[in-house]
């Protein structure tokens, strides 16, 4: 009777030890762009999106290995299968071919005017000198490089923070970027107190989705969204935002 329980007790085991095999270990390729996602000199992710993924493996149990990666090969991989999850705003490389299940928050792409410009309409922007990082600024973009648009081009830049001093300079009368993106920018150049009333013109809100592979179990999706719930409902998500860019940061996660 004794070998028989413990025959019973090493199968039962045995059998746990084949389900935990069987969770693979989920890749989840995230964009690298401050402040949503860098490699610090260690190595080791950073940033709002390996937060909130973090996050999502505690409250999921789920093994999530986080990965940074330029923007466009976070997409293509996700939307082709190679990996599971991502964070990201509908593109064209995910288009039709990743599942976006769940929309986690809302960003705002706007135009930061320098501190002492007044105040502009979207229609003003066609007089002004307008910046932008690496091709950024999908809204204004498809007039602006028009030449028969009236839109002057656009001045690319290699970061936020330099957008933030060619306002500074007078070089540039306004800077396009996003939210969160701006946010960081000022706060890492300490211009908080600078542009506390300068003009921000909105363009448009444009929603992040956590993004799924199409191959991804259906049991583990409802786990992630879940658990993306759960962290909105208790506040945690709201919490990742502001430690990162500050107490003042309010988060939107509806339209």
């Amino acid at each position: 009777m004794i070998a028989m329980k413990k025959t019973v007790v090493v199968l039962g085991l045995w059998l746990v030890g084949l389900a935990v095999a069987a969770e693979r270990r989920l890749n989840v390729p995230l964009l690298d762009t401050r402040p949503y996602g860098w490699s610090d000199a260690q190595g080791q992710a950073q940033g709002l999106y390996p937060d909130i993924i973090a996050a999502l493996a505690r409250e999921t149990g789920l093994v999530m290995e986080v990965k940074i990666v330029p923007f466009a090969r976070a997409a293509s991989l996700v939307a082709g299968g190679e990996a599971d999850v991502t964070l990201m705003f509908a593109n064209s490389f995910t288009q039709g071919r990743a599942v976006e299940v769940a929309v986690v928050f809302y960003t705002d792409q706007v135009v930061q005017l320098r501190p002492e410009l007044a105040p502009a309409t979207r229609q003003a922007l066609a007089q002004l000198k307008l910046a932008r990082v690496n091709g950024g600024c999908l809204e204004l973009s498809q007039v602006t490089d028009t030449p028969a648009s009236g839109f002057p081009k656009f001045q690319d830049l290699a970061t936020q923070e330099s957008g933030v001093q060619m306002l500074l300079a007078k070089r540039v009368d306004g800077f396009c970027t996003v939210q969160e993106s701006l946010t960081d920018a000022i706060n890492r150049t300490g211009t908080q107190v600078v542009f506390q009333n300068a003009q921000r013109l909105v363009l448009a809100s444009k929603p992040v989705f956590l993004m799924v592979s199409p191959a991804l179990p259906q049991a583990t999706v409802q786990r992630l969204t879940s658990a993306l719930e759960q962290l909105r409902k208790t506040g945690e998500l709201e919490r990742i935002f502001r430690q990162r860019l500050g107490k003042d940061y309010k988060l939107r996660s509806t339209h």
